[in-house]
């Protein structure tokens, strides 16, 4: 249970940085 939040989180933060660096144009986090 544990190791999916940390795996959850870690996706949400990967795409969090990629969409800043992208530009951020739709303003939404994609989740795969």
């Amino acid at each position: 249970m544990i190791k999916k939040v940390v795996k959850l989180l870690s996706n949400l933060g990967l795409d969090v940085v990629f969409g800043k660096r992208r530009g951020d144009k739709t303003g939404q986090i994609t989740v795969k």
